[in-house]
């Protein structure tokens, strides 16, 4: 089901990830992918880093609407 996805997808990961892949596998699934990485890990994203993940956030979406392209 399914297949590659055409679009450009953001993704936002924390710092204090040690994944090989900087990408985690995305790219494989998406045209393009635009990275974030932003501090802490998977929970303190979502606990501390609101802040951080809302801007990185908004900015692709200001960048879109705009019709720029993604860094």
């Amino acid at each position: 089901a399914g297949g590659r996805y055409d679009g450009h997808l953001v993704l936002v990961r924390g710092s204090m990830l040690r994944d090989t892949s900087r990408d985690l596998g995305w790219s494989r699934l998406a045209a393009a992918v635009e990275i974030h990485d932003l501090p802490g890990d998977h929970v303190t994203l979502v606990t501390r880093h609101v802040a951080e993940v809302a801007e990185a956030i908004r900015g692709a979406m200001e960048q879109h609407a705009a019709g720029r392209p993604a860094p």
